[in-house]
């Protein structure tokens, strides 16, 4: 290698170091970690719906319906999200990078109650999309009820979130998939 190459070599590594590639996102699979009740579970592109157990995985794609006595917790490493009963849902992007997570959870009716962690040292985007807004979480725990005789309740328990409201027919396929 002569001295030209060298120098080039040089700096490729030092801006390597300096202006570091971004990280690539891998798809991030949670558990469900409690189960009391009725609780059932669609995988992504399946027609079954399957009765959930505790340690069952699931991820973006997925669909969970509580029924009158249902309840679960769904664990992913930066979240858990409380399914509470007569509540259907579907989980939406999860994804974890060197430097962030992000977590979406689209709510079609019922209530989930979701904390975010704040410990992890990486930056959380959480989000819980309903038919007519969307909640932004920010290490925080958030409690969202949607119905469409009630409509929309946010409790924000601890820290902070952005609320936007939303028009389903405005939202990707996916999403719109998700809460109908």
């Amino acid at each position: 290698m002569n001295r030209t190459q060298k120098i080039c070599a040089a700096l490729v590594m030092v801006c390597g170091l300096l202006f570091p590639a971004p990280s690539r996102a891998a798809e991030m699979t949670g558990t469900v970690e409690k189960v009391e009740g009725l609780v059932e579970l669609q995988k992504r592109g399946s027609d079954d719906w399957t009765v959930v157990k505790a340690g069952i995985s699931v991820q973006a794609g997925d669909r969970i319906s509580a029924g009158i006595d249902g309840a679960a917790t769904v664990v992913f490493k930066n979240s858990r999200t409380d399914v509470h009963p007569l509540t259907q849902m579907a989980v939406g992007e999860s994804q974890e990078s060197a430097d962030a997570f992000s977590n979406e959870m689209f709510l079609q009716v019922g209530r989930i109650v979701s904390k975010v962690s704040k410990t992890s040292g990486k930056t959380n985007r959480f989000s819980v999309t309903t038919p007519t807004a969307v909640a932004g979480v920010r290490g925080t725990s958030i409690d969202v009820f949607y119905s469409n005789d009630l409509g929309l309740n946010i409790d924000v328990k601890d820290g902070e979130a952005q609320v936007q409201p939303v028009r389903l027919a405005d939202l990707p396929p996916a999403a719109q998939a998700a809460l109908t």
